[in-house]
Order: C-alpha cells, then sequence, then structure tokens
C-alpha cells in the first residue's frame, strides 16, 4: 500500500462543496475518487485538509488517501487531469509516511475573502467575489480585525450548530495572521481599479463551521459603521456573530503542515 497526497485547485462554483454527499450531487471529493478510482485501478478514499461548503474556491486543497495503484507518484497530476473536470485541477502529488492524514495533521490553512467594491459588479470576478458598493472605514476594520490574532475561543464566530467544538480542542484555535489589504489590479482590470478588490486574509491552526465568513460579515458592521471595533473582541469573550457573508468570496489559499513524515 502506497500512502499519498495531493495538493488541488478547484473553482466552487459549480459542486456542493468538497465533501461526498447523496448519489447525484456532484461534490470535489466525488470528482476526485472518480478519476483517481480510474487511474488506480481500484476503489479510491480521500482525506480533505478541509471540507469546504457549496461555492468555496480553493487553490491550496490538500487529499491524502492510501491505494495499492503502481502509477510513479510524478506523473499522477497528468493523469487525474486528463479526466478530472475543467473546474477541478492537481497540481501536485507527493509519497508521505503512515501518520500523515491531510485533516488531522497538524498543519496552519489560510483563507481568502475576497470584496469587489466597485460601484457596479464586475462580471469576470461575479463567483469571486462580494460585491459590495457601499462606504467602508478601513482604518475601524482593521482596528477591530487587530484583536484576532493568537489564541482564542472563537465559539462566537460558529455557525449555530455546529459540531466543530465537541472535539478534545473545542472552540479554542490560534490565528497567527488576520488582515485586510487591496489587491493590486489584475490583467483584465479597468483603469481606476487599484482599490476595487479588497481582501480579508485569515491563518489558523484550524477553523469552525463558517467562522471566516462570520468574521468577515462582522468586520463589515464594523466598517459600514454598525458596530464598534470593540465588538470584534467583546464577541471572544462571549456572545455570537449573526451575519453571515456569502459562500462565493471564500477561497482556501494553502495548506501548510508541520511536517510530511517520509
Amino acid at each position: 500500500m502506497r500512502h499519498l497526497c495531493l495538493t488541488v485547485q478547484y473553482d466552487g462554483s459549480g459542486f456542493h462543496g468538497f465533501q461526498v454527499q447523496n448519489q447525484g450531487v456532484r461534490t470535489v471529493q466525488g470528482e476526485l475518487e472518480k478519476a483517481l478510482e480510474t487511474v488506480m485501478g481500484e476503489s479510491v478514499r480521500v482525506t480533505g485538509a478541509g471540507r469546504t461548503d457549496a461555492g468555496v474556491h480553493a487553490l491550496g486543497q490538500v487529499v491524502s488517501f492510501w491505494s495499492r495503484g503502481t502509477v510513479p507518484t510524478e506523473r499522477l497530476p497528468l493523469a487525474l487531469n486528463s479526466l478530472l473536470p475543467a473546474d477541478v485541477v492537481v497540481t501536485d502529488a507527493k509519497d508521505v509516511g503512515s501518520s500523515f492524514d491531510a485533516r488531522r495533521s497538524k498543519s496552519f490553512k489560510t483563507y481568502r475573502y475576497l470584496l469587489d467594491l466597485g460601484r457596479y459588479p464586475n462580471p469576470i470576478t461575479r463567483h469571486y467575489a462580494l460585491h459590495y458598493p457601499h462606504r467602508l472605514d478601513l482604518e475601524k476594520i482593521r482596528e477591530g480585525i487587530a484583536a484576532l490574532p493568537g489564541e482564542h475561543d472563537f465559539a462566537g464566530f460558529a455557525a449555530t450548530g455546529s459540531t466543530a467544538g465537541q472535539g478534545a480542542r473545542g472552540t479554542v484555535r490560534f490565528m497567527r495572521q488576520a488582515q485586510c489589504d487591496y489587491l493590486p489590479p489584475g490583467p483584465l482590470s479597468m483603469p481606476g481599479d487599484d482599490q476595487r478588490l479588497l481582501a480579508f486574509t485569515f491563518s489558523a491552526d484550524g477553523f469552525l463551521y463558517k467562522m471566516v465568513r462570520l468574521l468577515v460579515g462582522t468586520l463589515l458592521e464594523v466598517g459600514s459603521g454598525r458596530r464598534p471595533p470593540g465588538d470584534v473582541a467583546a464577541l471572544l469573550q462571549g456572545g455570537r456573530a449573526v451575519l453571515a457573508v456569502p459562500a462565493h468570496g471564500l477561497c482556501l489559499l494553502g495548506v501548510e503542515y508541520e511536517e510530511f513524515p517520509a
């Protein structure tokens, strides 16, 4: 048996999330496992680093799996990409040790949430950025977001009914990065678009269900003057965030592991 991991990118617009669900529902995991079954010649079950929701994208999802297949590791990306649909791409493959688990091995995940601040929505980014044509006070947002780095109980930023807090760690997570910055104009940008795309970036050793979307929703309330910046710190001590932004602006940028045991 071989133990392997893949780095995967996908456009989440056409998926009902990453995780396999009922038959007939299109998922990223389902597409990967279908392609792997053909390439490896056997049924394969993958474990993903993050179980992204419907509409959420990824540039650096990681999955691990066991297989008796004999295709050389370095050839797996090309072999799989020849079978996968255009909205899923494998960018890397490597052999890992038996103790590695894409989901449970110690890691940091980085997510980005993107806003389109233009007066009118940009059709090019409509599936990847939330159109938000409202005035925002970036200084207040940065004042609020400054409370997030460090180890905190993020229960107030977990969706109602979440089971994430039932594990050994509960709802405590360590966030090493939380920031809000404009992205530089892209190749399809128009003149004057230098402050059009606003990115919220969060890196932590784990995220609760809808945590990033609730964090961004709260920070937008701060930036629009509906909440004081101090409410972000207050919600870490108790209470519950109520505004979750839509899923399509969210992207899993990458997963960094403490080690890939060989």
